[in-house]
């Protein structure tokens, strides 16, 4: 017993330079791992910081390894921020994802690429995602939602979606035209510097903002025609004035925005649209600011 008391000293200063080796180790590992990301959140979506992008942007099982190196040394906001162009967000009522992009076949992937969706577009979801499947079409359940991933970010019966991530793994995929968006994984991120605000809003997320001049916003909308794949007619429609609901341009949002949603049952013709001045009460389901990255 005597023995054993006098090792206790030694094995307790073994203990204490264990646990400090360890701590250096961790706080490098830290510090390597919040410096690459840090020091280039920002520019990561632009593609400039290469190690950024390796590890938290190009990953096909979606946020495995950036969970994982969050889970030691990050927070959540820097997992995100590093990400903010890597989803997009198909068209309302889409059943499949656009060009450029593809869909979201994990839970765990769809989970992640919410909470980005979600952080770029500025929205407090109250709710986990939901998983589901089956349904049938315009049954008011899982029929409305589309295959894959995607939010509840459009309206129905006067009123807005909460937004929340939805996940369905089999089934119809014949979803309400006006509520759901499928979340897409933007392929050419990279390059992506232009958005589309939330149908009815007034005014860019946070880090945007909408082209000030009629011949740059018809090259951030022709961007979006692209990503989208939607051929347009009408060139920019320039105009300025209205009231709120005259239904006209007081329906239409301040600065450079697309005809992308849908009024009394038919879908909107892509049309790009700068208005110059006057009342900034849009239509809550017919028209998108595009936004561009500052």
């Amino acid at each position: 017993m005597k023995f054993l008391l006098a090792l206790l000293p030694f094995v307790s200063s073994a203990v204490k330079t264990i646990r400090a080796n360890a701590s250096t180790a961790t706080l490098a590992a830290t510090a390597e791992c919040q410096g690459s990301v840090i020091a280039g959140a920002k520019a990561c979506g632009g593609g400039v910081v290469s190690d950024c992008n390796n590890k938290y942007v190009k990953l096909d099982s979606g946020f495995a390894q950036c969970k994982q190196i969050h889970d030691n040394c990050l927070t959540s906001e820097m997992c995100i921020e590093a990400n903010l162009n890597a989803f997009i967000l198909a068209p309302l009522g889409a059943n499949a994802c656009p060009p450029g992009t593809r869909s979201i076949t994990e839970k765990e992937s769809c989970a992640a690429a919410g909470g980005v969706i979600h952080k770029l577009y500025g929205k407090s979801v109250g709710r986990g995602i939901s998983v589901g499947s089956g349904g049938r079409c315009n049954d008011m359940s899982w029929g409305w939602i589309p295959l894959g991933c995607s939010v509840q970010s459009g309206f129905w019966n006067g009123g807005p979606g909460d937004w929340a991530t939805h996940f369905k793994t089999s089934g119809s995929n014949c979803p309400h035209k006006s509520l759901y968006q499928l979340v897409c994984k933007n392929l050419d991120h990279l390059e992506k510097n232009v958005i589309l605000a939330p149908l009815g809003a007034t005014e860019c997320p946070s880090g945007t903002s909408t082209p000030k001049d009629k011949t740059s916003c018809g090259k951030a909308s022709q961007f979006i025609h692209n990503e989208y794949g939607k051929s347009v007619s009408r060139g920019v429609q320039v105009g300025s004035g209205g009231k709120c609901n005259d239904m006209s341009w007081g329906w239409i949002p301040l600065g450079c925005s697309v005809q992308s949603g849908f009024w009394k049952g038919g879908p909107g013709d892509w049309a790009p649209h700068f208005k110059t001045s006057g009342s900034n009460c849009p239509h809550k389901s017919l028209y998108q600011l595009v936004c561009v990255a500052a």
